[in-house]
């Protein structure tokens, strides 16, 4: 896979009977190479980052009134020194585009993420932490 092509993986909540809908509206934006969306409502898409942003992914699937559903995320975080540190990934995360929630704790060395798992992914959140000085395990 290019360098510039993400693959990301997403689950429906609903829309069983308007899978093609889903498929022609998401296949018709420029940037994207491929979507499927099984039985299980569970999908892939493959698009190119520099052609299109996986926000318009998510937004276009979202104007027809399905919705994805968000994945929580459980992960360790390593270098925090006080409750300070824990604010600083909180807000990190939180201003990324397509998590909903974040909190992290200080005291468990861990954060809780909700997330649309179009819209970013584990890899783009541990960047953005890592730019903060601090790691996702």
């Amino acid at each position: 896979m290019d360098e510039d092509m993400y693959k990301r993986n997403f689950g429906l909540e609903g829309g069983r009977d308007r899978s093609d809908e889903i498929l022609n509206a998401v296949n018709a934006l420029d940037g994207v190479s491929a979507i499927h969306i099984g039985q299980d409502l569970k999908g892939t898409v493959e698009f190119d980052e520099k052609k299109i942003d996986a926000k318009k992914i998510s937004e276009t699937i979202s104007s027809l009134g399905i919705k994805i559903k968000e994945e929580d995320l459980d992960i360790k975080v390593e270098g925090m020194g006080c409750g300070g540190c824990a604010e600083t990934i909180e807000k990190g995360l939180k201003s990324m585009d397509g998590v909903s929630m974040a909190k992290v704790s200080f005291e468990d060395k861990s954060a809780k993420v909700r997330f649309n798992p179009i819209s970013t992914s584990i890899d783009e959140m541990r960047g953005v932490v890592a730019g903060l000085g601090y790691k996702l395990l």
